[in-house]
Parts: C-alpha cells; structure tokens; sequence
C-alpha cells in the first residue's frame, strides 16, 4: 500500500467518488452533486493508494460558528486501519476556529464519533428528502426526544458538544439560571 492524503479538488472525479460512497453504504448520490458538495467545502480531505480513491470526507463551515462534518467515507476492504480516523481528526483540526463542530453519524457509528469529543445532541432536528428512507436508517427517530434533557428547577436544558470552548455550555446555563 502507498498511502497519500490530498486536500486539493483538482482533478477530483465525481464518479469515483460517487462509488467510494455507495461502496461504503453512504447511499446513492450522484456523480455530479457529490463533486458539488466537496467543491463547496470549506474542507476537504481525501486518501488514496496509489491511484484509487481509498477515503473522503468534507466539512461544511460558515468560518466563525458552526461546522459540519460530514460524508466521511472509507472503502469497506480498508476500514479498520484508521484512514478514517486520520480523515475525521484532520477535519475537526482545521474547523476548530467555529463554536462548534456537528454531524450526524451513521447508526453503529456513534462511538467512533465520541472518541474525538463528540455527544448526542438532544435537541437536533433534520429534514430530509426522502423522510421514509431516513426513518428506514435510523437517522430520525419517532416524534418524542431521542435523550432525555437534563433538568434543573423544571426547566429543559440541552447542551451540545463544543471542543474549543468547553465552559460554552457551562456559561450558557449559568446565564439562563440554569444549572448542568
């Protein structure tokens, strides 16, 4: 294996990474809309061997307060050699300048994300395209909260995760009168 990690979209082919995402269960996005998404990242990350797209992964940031990872992707017969963890901690790295950093992972995936400081957030919300699909993958849940918030005085209070400003959610709450 020769190994390299490229942060250039030049030359990038929306077909070959439409198959590294089908490949690695990412679904069916086509060709042209999956090379537009990473054109419009702030981030971008991609590994190869040799000359075959191995990995990929962007973030979607507005360059102050909220970054999104997403679309990481690992071909399945590379999987468990920590390309993906190379391509996560390279994005996180490079979007630490925002307030805070989210995703949504795919279902089994959860505790991978929390090895870099992720947590469940309680109050996310998504609409998607195909809603019975999402439903179908465990990315939506039925109506009702998907965790319990803490409470304090009888008041909801829900946090998220925020790597770079750790005491954010701590002064948030004590500006509220709430307590976590």
């Amino acid at each position: 294996m020769d190994i390299s990690l490229s942060h250039s979209t030049v030359g990038i082919d929306g077909d070959e990474l439409a198959a590294l995402y089908r490949a690695a269960g990412l679904g069916n996005k086509s060709a042209e809309s999956i090379k537009t998404a990473f054109l419009n990242s702030q981030y971008h990350c991609f590994v190869w061997d040799r000359e075959k797209l191995i990995g990929a992964g962007l973030v979607l940031a507005d360059g102050a307060d909220c970054a999104y990872l997403c679309d990481v992707a690992v071909l399945p017969d590379h999987q468990g050699r920590g390309i993906g963890r190379e391509i996560v901690g390279r994005l996180v790295a490079w979007a630490r300048g925002h307030r805070k950093i989210l995703l949504y992972a795919m279902p089994g995936k959860e505790d991978f994300y929390r090895s870099f400081g992720f947590q469940r957030m309680c109050t996310a919300m998504g609409i998607f395209a195909d809603r019975g699909q999402a439903e179908a993958h465990g990315f939506l849940a039925a109506d009702g909260p998907c965790c319990a918030p803490a409470r304090s005085g009888g008041k909801s209070v829900a946090t998220y995760w925020n790597a770079f400003n750790p005491e954010y959610g701590s002064r948030w709450a004590k500006q509220s009168g709430l307590s976590l």
